[in-house]
């Protein structure tokens, strides 16, 4: 048994909250195509393949930056980025669960309503709450812990909002 197949064991259900996983989740839930969201990787290629960022900030050199920077300042996705993002997602799902795909995806509308919740309302928000909660700590002021107090529950809230677009009820 190597490393990866350790690891592998941890993770078997549902691999780490990555883009891809969540992706995948989400557009499955969306479409109503399963009530068994499992996923189960047993080539070690593929895990690691699907455990790939997409690039999305800085580790996608200037586009990503690009791209983050935009919806950072309330602007949004442009229509390549998303069918990069799309068929890349589409790519990596095909390679984990042929069987399930062999027939065809979720329409791209709905790929795309996933990727645009994802990668500007949700990316939007949690990148504001942590940039307020880790800008100008001091661990030992009470405003520091207070504020930290706030931003864990606006975190909390932007989660619930999540839950809500996950289970298809916004």
């Amino acid at each position: 048994m190597n490393i990866t197949n350790s690891f592998k064991r941890v993770e078997r259900v549902r691999p780490s909250s990555t883009y891809i996983d969540h992706n995948r989740f989400e557009s499955l839930i969306r479409n109503r195509l399963s009530t068994d969201y499992r996923l189960d990787i047993d080539n070690d290629d593929h895990y690691w393949q699907a455990m790939e960022t997409l690039p999305i900030g800085f580790v996608g050199g200037s586009k990503g930056r690009d791209h983050l920077s935009n919806i950072l300042k309330g602007g949004s996705i442009d229509s390549d980025y998303i069918l990069f993002v799309r068929e890349e997602l589409k790519r990596k799902m095909l390679m984990l669960e042929s069987e399930r795909w062999a027939n065809g995806y979720p329409s791209d509308e709905i790929f795309d309503t996933v990727i645009e919740y994802v990668l500007v309302k949700h990316l939007r928000s949690i990148i504001n709450i942590h940039f307020e909660m880790f800008t100008n700590v001091d661990p030992q002021s009470d405003d520091s812990i207070i504020k930290a107090y706030y931003s864990k529950q606006r975190m909390d809230k932007e989660m619930e909002v999540y839950r809500k677009f996950s289970s298809n009820t916004i």
